[in-house]
């Protein structure tokens, strides 16, 4: 008896062990830093780690590397790491040993579900008695880009609840991505046009995560499963799978996830209470959309039944470019509706403060207008008069502010005008960093660096003036900031997808694109089309996706490569400002390969003005991996002109160090076929013109001048002919 419990108990601890799931990843995934510099004699970094509602963690680690100073004092120098303010150790800055690796397990209890503070805080010196707090001896490096953070976690069992789709199931904190399947009744438009709605509302919760889509008609063990289909198609799946729902209007709910013979990816057994089956059905087609973005707008915890009946749905009206972050132009916006609140910069060497908002990609940006800026501030007194607040717009210095009062001040309403040509179409970031001095600042003097600040008020303002919406396109880059133009319209009406294959792997690639779009414009896509039907003439903005082989002839004859048994292929020749005139086009009988992808941007086929974007590969395993790599910031930043080549490498030490062996390759070019679309706005198309090309304005100038010195002289010369006529 006593063997069988041993064996018992054995038996479960190997079970826990197997479901146990193991984590390494690298830690510049939290930050856009590879290396972090510690400059001045104390500075503190932190960054965000994310650990999922839905995980257990049993284990965590930190590895990492820095490098300091040779100069340092080791007894008075020292680097510590905090987790959410509570310091976990401390490491001794060693001038003899600047090189050092380190390994530190972080404590589970300081680790919360959510987003946790890691921070790397410095305090170095390189001399007992007096030195310059900034001195160029005075630095550290920790090297982010090598660091990794290894975590051993399990998957929690999930409440049966329509709610945790607000935020537990498609949790943004769930690392390195989300993982979700969709299960359709085929692929057709009537079927992906609601299970893209929903592919849009799983994105949007994700945030900026990546989501690994995959769409089939049988579930997939391991990952959450969305059914989406009318009533006939889900009651019979779901009979297969031993439940019954009898569906009698548009219904949202949710199971814990069956283990079938038939589920792929895993053996029978279960149900698997670590993963959801959310089912989205109606009667009908009109019902299942109703479903399907009930599902997108779910946002708080109720209801917290495992059913919703759904009776009716509206939103608010919207407007073309509403987006998120985007402001409209000639409202005055206060910081705090742009995501910054009041902020106290302190110290000698403060990280710089400020926020990001979007203008619409197609502004017709003037040079002659100009953004009113009114700041509310407040600085200490005890500081020198040439201490100043700098202001930068996308990195660059734009103004600054004295703060000349050694008394110091409240200042409210500060004006500052910045030209509009500074801005760009899409996103912008605009910061404060202080240059703060103190009044004493002898080599010997007391430095108190806490007396050294600003406070940046949330109650300043910022105001755009009107623009006209004229843009010349293709703009690839402009896609990965709001997915423009098939936008314009935020949830995204007047834009079609058009799959060229039905196949199930073409899907996935729309899905994962539908879902990247959502988060770069943060409204749930309900306007959107699908098609299958190559032969249809699409008046509305294009998406086409599918193999190289499958595009309809209309795609192909507008593209800026030529795909088909023979390949017209640009390539440039040597650098210029105008990249198109450096291109050299070369006819060729050959392949882009397997494995590659395309990217490509143009004029709609079908209508002028519109924009058709194609995605596509040789191989549906190349169209796959197309649409898991589309959020790869490396892709992202590389993106311009009209044609993108993607290429997939496989690199053994980098599966070996990071658990994914993959790295994309980007290369972009512009063909230099280009088209104008938009709309005037408030701002004549004349306007436009003479705004956007100066020049114009200087010949019709110059033509008005000459005109009229013309007729000036006509006249003259005729009214002397009659004088001399009358005299004579």
């Amino acid at each position: 008896m006593t063997i069988r419990i041993l064996l018992a108990l054995l038996g479960l601890l190997i079970g826990q062990a197997v479901h146990a799931e193991t984590l390494s990843l690298p830690l510049h995934k939290f930050t856009a830093a590879k290396n972090v510099d510690f400059r001045c004699y104390s500075t503190t970094h932190e960054l965000q780690l994310p650990i999922p509602k839905r995980w257990k963690v049993r284990k965590a680690t930190l590895r990492f590397s820095y490098v300091n100073s040779s100069a340092l004092i080791k007894a008075n120098s020292q680097l510590s790491v905090h987790v959410n303010g509570s310091a976990i150790t401390q490491l001794p800055l060693d001038p003899l040993a600047p090189e050092s690796a380190v390994k530190v397990d972080l404590p589970l209890e300081l680790l919360q579900a959510g987003y946790n503070r890691l921070g790397f805080s410095i305090a170095q010196h390189y001399t007992l008695g007096c030195e310059f707090p900034c001195a160029p001896e005075l630095w550290t490096q920790v090297k982010l880009g090598e660091a990794m953070l290894d975590l051993e976690y399990d998957w929690q069992p999930l409440p049966l609840a329509v709610s945790t789709i607000a935020d537990l199931l498609f949790d943004p904190a769930i690392i390195p991505k989300g993982q979700v399947h969709m299960i359709t009744e085929g692929v057709s438009g009537a079927a992906m046009t609601p299970a893209g709605i929903v592919a849009s509302g799983v994105g949007l919760r994700f945030e900026y995560r990546p989501v690994d889509f995959s769409v089939s008609d049988q579930l997939r063990a391991g990952r959450d499963n969305i059914l989406i289909g009318e009533k006939p198609f889900v009651e019979a799946f779901l009979r297969q799978q031993g439940i019954t729902l009898d569906v009698s209007g548009p219904v949202l709910k949710i199971y814990h996830m069956p283990i079938s013979a038939g589920a792929q990816g895993q053996n029978a057994g279960g149900p698997d209470k670590t993963h959801a089956l959310v089912v989205v059905s109606g009667l009908n087609s009109e019902q299942l959309k109703l479903a399907a973005e009930s599902f997108d707008v779910l946002s708080t915890p109720l209801p917290n039944s495992d059913e919703m009946q759904v009776s009716e749905f509206s939103m608010p009206e919207i407007q073309q470019y509403t987006g998120k972050d985007t402001l409209v132009p000639g409202e005055k916006y206060p910081f705090h509706k742009l995501g910054f609140d009041d902020v106290t910069i302190v110290g000698l060497s403060p990280q710089e403060k400020g926020f990001s908002f979007r203008l619409p990609s197609d502004f017709a940006i003037s040079p002659n207008q100009h953004v009113d800026l009114d700041l509310d501030f407040a600085y200490a007194a005890g500081m020198a008069t040439n201490s100043t607040l700098n202001l930068y717009l996308n990195g660059v210095f734009i103004s600054s502010l004295l703060l000349d009062n050694v008394h110091g001040a409240l200042i409210t309403g500060y004006k500052v005008s910045v030209p509009t040509y500074l801005f760009r179409a899409g996103t912008n970031n605009l910061s404060f960093k202080t240059v703060l001095t103190p009044v004493h600042n002898d080599f010997c003097s007391f430095i108190q660096s806490e007396g050294l600040l600003v406070t940046l008020y949330k109650s300043s303002s910022l105001l755009f003036p009107q623009m006209p919406h004229r843009i010349e396109l293709p703009r690839m880059d402009l896609f990965f900031v709001n997915a423009f133009p098939f936008t314009r319209w935020p949830d995204g009406f007047e834009t079609t997808f058009l799959l060229t294959q039905p196949e199930y792997g073409v899907a996935s690639t729309m899905m994962n694109l539908i879902s990247l779009m959502s988060q770069k414009n943060g409204y749930p896509l309900f306007g959107i089309k699908v098609s299958t039907e190559p032969d249809e003439q699409i008046s509305d903005e294009l998406i086409v996706i599918g193999r190289t082989d499958t595009l309809p002839p209309a795609v192909q004859e507008h593209a800026p490569i030529t795909l088909g048994e023979k390949l017209k292929i640009p390539y440039p020749v040597f650098k210029s400002a105008d990249e198109a005139s450096a291109l050299a086009f070369s006819t060729q009988k050959s392949g882009i390969g397997q494995d590659k992808g395309l990217i490509m941007q143009m004029q709609s086929p079908y209508k002028e003005g519109r924009t058709a974007m194609v995605l596509t590969s040789p191989s549906y395993a190349g169209l796959a991996r197309l649409g898991e790599t589309l959020w790869d910031g490396g892709l992202q930043s590389a993106t311009r002109g009209d044609l993108l080549l993607v290429d997939f490498d496989y690199d053994e030490r980098r599966q070996q160090r990071y658990g994914d062996g993959w790295e994309v390759k980007a290369h972009s070019m512009d063909t230099g076929n280009h088209f104008t679309t938009g709309k005037s706005g408030a701002i004549s198309t004349v306007d436009f013109y003479l705004t956007s090309y100066p020049w114009l304005y200087i010949i019709a100038l110059t033509t008005v001048t000459l005109l009229l010195s013309l007729v000036i002289y006509l006249m003259l010369k005729r009214h002397r002919a009659k004088r001399l006529g009358t005299t004579e």
